[in-house]
Parts: C-alpha cells; structure tokens; sequence
C-alpha cells in the first residue's frame, strides 16, 4: 500500500497595513529607477539608482532654518561601483591644471575638494585625477539637470549636488534648487579644502567675492574662464585674490577651445 500525502490548502489572508505599506515602498523605487535613468543610448542600462545621504549641517544654521535643510534629501553620496567612464585609460582629464596642482602640493592624498560646476564630471575635469589617482574625497556641483544625470552616470567617488546658485540679492526668496554661495560653504561643514575648481561662466569673481576667506582656507584656486571674456575678468581675478594672499601659478590659453585656465595658490 502507497501513502499519499497531500499538503494541506492554505486559506488566502488578507495583506495586513504594513504588507501594504512595505509594497507601496517597492512601487515608489521602482519609479524613482524609472526617472533617473540617464537619457540617450550611450549610458549603461544598468545604471541604477545613487543613494541619497544627508547633508552634516553646520553648527551656526537655525533649527527653523528649513530651506537649507531641504537639500537634505538632494545630495546623492559617493558611489562604490567601478567607474563608468567614457576614456577610461586617460590619466588626466583636465587641460594640464591637474599635473601642475598635483606637483604643487606634493602629490598629496587623501585631500578635499570643492567642484563648482562639475560639468558631467569628466570632460576637461581637473577633480577627477586626485580622486582616483590620489583618493581624495569632495563635492560636485552641477546645476543643469540634464549634465546632472550624465555626471551620476560616471559613478564618481564624490557627493554630488544638483543645486543651482543663485547671485543676486533681490526681494525674491530663492527658489527649488537654488542656493546662494555663501550656503554652499555652510553645507559643506569643513573650514579647509585643498582645491576649489570654478567654472560658472560669468559668475567666477561672484563665488569668489562670496567667500569668507577669513573663516574658510583654500589652499588651491583653478579657475576657467572663457577668452571671449577673460580681457576684463581675468585681471579683475588677479587682483581680487591677491588682496586675499593668493598669486598666479598656472596660466593656460586654449584658443581653439576658447578657455584661459588659470590656477591661484595661496602664498
């Protein structure tokens, strides 16, 4: 004789509030893969989503102070996975800066940077040398949504920030996404940064006039200026910064690029 056992029919419960809860939660990441997956063809259809980490905000922000912390949920931390570059076995991104400020501070490592319209973290990058030849840590700003999309995709080993900065002063309160510079240092919470990079176009001598330099201290300046321009911004740079200690060390004009690459260090 054959026994046969038949496991037994299980009746069909209902989801309980946090079964329904915890699949909302899936629905909701699903759809954030869905949008911030990069436009076009060249990017990897793996590119998955960056987490997101909170900003350490600095001491002397008020509590109320809810516009600042807001950005909270807007900055993407340092990623893990290999790099996903375009030229991988290029050794220096940038137009020369790099080697020269490398030399400058002694190949150092470990350092901290603050790159201010990081462009898609590639092209002509004077940050990425020292983060991946030096392991520096830092910031990258860029505030053009669709540039944004295509630095995440690099899988770079820096916090990035989509904010825009805001110059004027006017009655209007900032909008979504804009900061002025002053918050930009305030966020960061660290009074010492190795290599400050600019490229704003038209705002290099803003950001710079924003600075608290009696508070902050930088050790390296890069700045890229358009030549169209540089007639008149360029000497009003040199004498800004030198009222604050700093002199020229690296000047580069690229006339078929149309950029004057300048580097200040602080004597």
């Amino acid at each position: 004789m054959v026994l046969v056992l038949y496991p037994r029919e299980r009746a069909h419960k209902p989801l309980s509030h946090r079964k329904w809860n915890n699949l909302a939660l899936a629905l909701v990441c699903a759809t954030c893969v869905f949008i911030l997956i990069p436009k076009g063809n060249f990017y990897d259809v793996t590119f998955h989503v960056r987490h997101i980490t909170s900003i350490t905000m600095t001491s002397d922000l008020s509590a109320d102070d809810l516009r600042l912390k807001q950005f909270n949920s807007l900055t993407f931390e340092p990623e893990q996975l290999d790099y996903n570059l375009e030229n991988p076995s290029k050794f220096d991104f940038s137009r020369g800066q790099s080697k020269i400020i490398d030399e400058l501070l002694g190949r150092k490592e470990e350092g901290f940077f603050l790159d201010l319209g990081a462009g898609d973290g590639e092209t002509n990058s004077v940050s990425l040398f020292f983060e991946r030849h030096r392991h520096w840590n830092g910031v990258l700003l860029e505030g053009d949504e669709d540039t944004f999309r295509r630095l995440l995709a690099k899988n770079r080993r820096a916090i990035c920030w989509n904010f825009r900065l805001r110059f004027d002063s006017g009655p209007d309160p900032p909008q979504d996404l804009e900061v002025y510079p002053r918050d930009v240092f305030r966020l960061i919470n660290r009074t010492f940064i190795d290599l400050l990079v600019i490229n704003l176009r038209e705002h290099e001598l803003h950001i710079l006039q924003s600075i608290d330099f009696d508070r902050y201290t930088i050790d390296v300046i890069s700045v890229e200026l358009e030549t169209s321009r540089s007639r008149e911004e360029y000497p009003q740079l040199v004498s800004f910064l030198a009222g604050h200690g700093y002199g020229v060390v690296h000047l580069l004009i690229d006339t078929a690029a149309g950029k004057k690459d300048v580097v200040f260090r602080k004597a």
